[in-house]
């Protein structure tokens, strides 16, 4: 593993631990600021300046560095205080108006850890019934949120907080593939709506996911990450310390169930593996089984290249087409051709247009190739390439092979 990643891994288990960092790998000059660059990119600033600004090595011979990496992690940690108290209140009038709802990963998954504000949210998700859109809508519209992004057809509308700058994700289905098995368990989170549990959050309760489903989601979501760009670090981190802390209340049968019907099982023995090596998370003593022996190895390297989004270059947001197409076509042959040029339904989303004008695909299509050849003459000197997108999108997607995403007897184009 290389340096920087061992550091940063380092950093995030001594986040969980509340401890200073179990190690410190060696770094010069230029390796303090490409771990300030990892950092930022897997969302996880304020963490890694926490568990070592104390170690007198910090930012060696870049007191600058030190003195701006310090400030940013205040402000985001500041931000995220202010962010999460705009949510207590949101979530405090869904209550009053009788709205059934269930705040999902971010604000859940802060509290797993000693200091939840380090651990920032670019948004938070809520769950409602559809039927109750309207009505949440309206109280959103008077608790001063504005809607800044929602299709029709798409089960998630966009709200944002400008004072605040909370944006909330509103879910009428937390699941937007549209497998018959994503489908049938959407059915079964919105079922769960009227068994929500309650949690603390800067001492208030807040509505959630029963254990076993909110675990089921938070891996659901990784591996829906892992196959159209791939996740970060801190996502693991996350499904780990679920996994310790409602161990008991889990109920396991039925998590192992329904990932081996969405072919997520073996995936979840290797984030498994990952947490029990880096983030002392022991299996065993959790009740926690594998289905097969772990071989990580692989999926770490892509974690750690893939940053919080799965878009740390133009390269892989561009082979995250082409393996989505993949997906589609049940193929496991990653093709170029085919992410080009989407079928009329997948691009309805990004042009309505379509909807009442079928014709115009091949203007769509043209118009979003002219907008990628800007993209790769914008960031070529870079390495980004249609090429090097495409030996990606190859090998990741002969990776989800090899972790079960993709069966192996699938049809090849």
């Amino acid at each position: 593993m290389k340096k920087l990643d061992q550091q940063l891994i380092n950093c995030l288990a001594a986040y969980r631990s509340g401890r200073r960092p179990a190690a410190y790998v060696g770094l010069d000059k230029e390796d303090w600021q490409q771990l300030y660059q990892l950092a930022r990119m897997h969302k996880l600033k304020a963490v890694t300046c926490e568990t070592m600004w104390g170690i007198p090595e910090f930012c060696s011979g870049n007191q600058a560095l030190a003195a701006v990496w310090q400030r940013e992690s205040i402000l985001e940690t500041v931000g995220q205080a202010q962010r999460t108290s705009a949510l207590l209140l949101v979530t405090q009038a869904l209550e009053r108006g009788g709205i059934q709802y269930a705040v999902v990963k971010g604000a859940v998954c802060r509290e797993l850890y000693p200091q939840p504000d380090l651990r920032p949210s670019g948004d938070e998700d809520i769950l409602i019934h559809p039927a109750d859109l309207e009505k949440c809508s309206e109280l959103f519209r008077q608790e001063k949120l504005t809607l800044f992004q929602a299709k029709e057809g798409d089960p998630v509308t966009h709200w944002a907080d400008k004072q605040t700058g909370l944006h909330i994700e509103l879910h009428t289905a937390l699941l937007s593939g549209d497998r018959a098995e994503e489908k049938l368990l959407n059915r079964f989170f919105s079922e769960q709506l009227a068994h929500t549990v309650s949690i603390h959050i800067q001492n208030r309760t807040v509505a959630t996911l029963p254990p076993t489903y909110h675990f089921l989601f938070l891996v659901c979501h990784a591996l829906k990450h892992f196959i159209s760009g791939g996740f970060g670090i801190r996502t693991v981190c996350d499904v780990v310390a679920y996994a310790e802390r409602y161990a008991e209340e889990i109920d396991k049968e039925t998590v192992y169930g329904w990932l081996d019907a969405i072919r997520g099982r073996i995936f979840l023995d290797q984030l498994f593996a990952i947490g029990s090596n880096y983030f002392d998370f022991d299996i065993a003593a959790n009740g926690w089984t594998l289905s097969s022996p772990p071989n990580e190895t692989e999926m770490l390297e892509d974690i750690m290249d893939a940053g919080i989004y799965g878009q740390s270059s133009m390269s892989r947001r561009h082979s995250a087409g082409i393996v989505l197409q993949a997906v589609e076509n049940k193929s496991n042959q990653a093709s170029a051709l085919s992410a080009a040029f989407p079928s009329r339904q997948k691009l309805l989303g990004r042009y309505p247009v379509l909807k009442r004008a079928p014709m115009l695909l091949p203007a769509c299509w043209a118009h979003r190739l002219g907008k990628y050849a800007i993209e790769v003459l914008w960031t070529y000197r870079s390495g980004n390439s249609p090429l090097k997108s495409v030996e990606m999108a190859k090998k990741r997607t002969e990776m989800m092979v090899k972790y079960g995403v993709f069966p192996k007897d699938q049809k090849k184009n």
